[in-house]
């Protein structure tokens, strides 16, 4: 599975840690599913969990799913008009790790910068091979996108 760092406003965690939140909605995201270190931006400055995600949803396309209920309707297009949102991403499994603060990786890979959005962590690299050691909590929460309620959909 490819291997990506996140970038994420830490004012958003909260229901992605706790499980509340099923999908996050980007603007732009990778077409295959991922596995996202999830770096929490400043003040925290750390990655705190690996996530999941699954293959990103057009949210065009998800309008078409939930035509029966004009609130989600006009919600998803809020996240598109509004939002600037292009994508749905299916949380699928949430694991928490030991944080690692950028300070950390930068001892490891001086003057690394976190990216604005998300970066590509490629096989052999000092990056792959530093976060392939981290220590994992114990702690997972995995959602079940079986059958996802309107009420569900862009309200995070």
């Amino acid at each position: 599975m490819k291997k990506i760092l996140l970038s994420f406003n830490p004012l958003y965690y909260e229901p992605v840690a706790n499980g509340e939140k099923k999908f996050e909605y980007r603007s732009r995201f990778s077409s295959e599913a991922v596995e996202a270190y999830l770096y929490l931006s400043s003040p925290i400055q750390k990655i705190v969990s690996i996530v999941e995600f699954g293959k990103r949803i057009d949210l065009e396309d998800m309008k078409k799913s939930y035509v029966y209920d004009t609130q989600a309707i006009n919600r998803i297009q809020e996240y598109i008009d509004k939002y600037n949102k292009r994508y749905a991403v299916p949380i699928k499994k949430v694991t928490f790790i030991e944080p690692i603060s950028l300070d950390e990786i930068r001892k490891r890979i001086p003057g690394f910068m976190p990216p604005q959005s998300y970066l590509i962590i490629k096989e052999g690299t000092i990056l792959n091979e530093f976060l392939s050691n981290c220590r994992m909590t114990g702690k997972e929460i995995i959602l079940d996108h079986s059958n996802i309620n309107s009420n569900e959909i862009c309200i995070n």
